[in-house]
């Protein structure tokens, strides 16, 4: 069942998007069909429990809305390349939050390459901002490079670090010597055992005394003479 679930689920909703596109009167952006995938593909994650639906659902469901936000804010054809980037920074972003226990970090690293690009081609095709900014292009996009490369090299350096701070604290925990458990000492001896209590032998039963009725009807009848 869960093989056949998410392309079933996918098939479904792509042609619930054409059935109602086909509607006289209606006209569905191309973005609804992004949201409306992945929302599916994030629908199969929770009933499969596999991460790859939660990255690609993700993705494609932030580029829609993306796209969807630059038809509704009605933004220049030129800024198409600043939201997809944006959008891909925060489809990672939501990645690291709801499977970082899974897959780890490492959905940072282009979240934070994606929004640094973004945001510096936002700054290029703003013209006020890019005015301003002009002078000094020759020295920011270097300047910022070198930082990201140093900050990629020291976090490597630590992570190695850890790793041998870690394989040496566990080979000094299997190197340590067992503490011997003393033999016992033959020469030493044991504590004498205690002497059983002598049992006490029973009272003899006394014979119960005869009582009147015993007596009477044990002793010889007398016999009288008849004359």
């Amino acid at each position: 069942m869960k093989k056949y679930f998410a392309p079933g689920l996918i098939l479904i909703v792509a042609g619930l998007y054409f059935l109602i596109d086909a509607l006289p009167g209606v006209a569905l952006p191309g973005s609804a069909f992004l949201i409306a995938v992945g929302l599916a593909l994030l629908i199969a994650r929770l009933a499969t429990r596999r991460c790859g639906f939660s990255i690609a659902g993700f993705v494609v469901l932030c580029l829609g809305l993306g796209w969807t936000a630059m038809e509704l804010l009605a933004l220049p054809g030129a800024y198409g390349i600043v939201i997809t980037l944006l959008a891909l920074a925060l489809a990672f972003l939501l990645i690291h939050i709801c499977e970082f226990r899974r897959i780890g970090n490492w959905p940072l690293l282009p979240a934070l390459i994606l929004l640094f690009f973004g945001a510096l081609f936002f700054l290029v095709l703003t013209p006020e901002i890019s005015a301003v900014l002009r002078p000094y292009y020759g020295l920011i996009f270097p300047v910022v490079l070198i930082g990201l490369g140093v900050w990629l090299l020291m976090r490597g350096l630590l992570r190695d670090r850890r790793k041998k701070q870690a394989a040496r604290a566990q080979a000094a925990a299997q190197a340590q010597p067992e503490v011997p458990v003393p033999p016992e000492d033959p020469a030493q001896p044991s504590e004498p055992a205690q002497p059983e209590e002598p049992v006490q032998p029973s009272e003899p039963v006394q014979p119960e005394a005869p009582t009147e009725d015993t007596a009477s009807k044990d002793a010889p009848t007398e016999r009288k003479d008849v004359p």
